[in-house]
């Protein structure tokens, strides 16, 4: 979860925006944070488990 977290700051540290900060989106089973590249493509650092 922590390199979610890392990975995500990076992403908007380089100019992406934020569609969806870190965070359990369901419980036990999936830990995601979403961002928009410069050009508006949807991405997604996850953790499973």
């Amino acid at each position: 979860k922590e390199l979610v977290n890392q990975l995500h700051a990076q992403a908007i540290s380089l100019g992406a925006t934020c569609d969806g900060p870190p965070g359990q989106r369901i419980p036990d089973v999936f830990y995601g944070g979403y961002f928009k590249d410069p050009d508006g493509n949807k991405g997604v650092f996850n953790h499973f488990g």
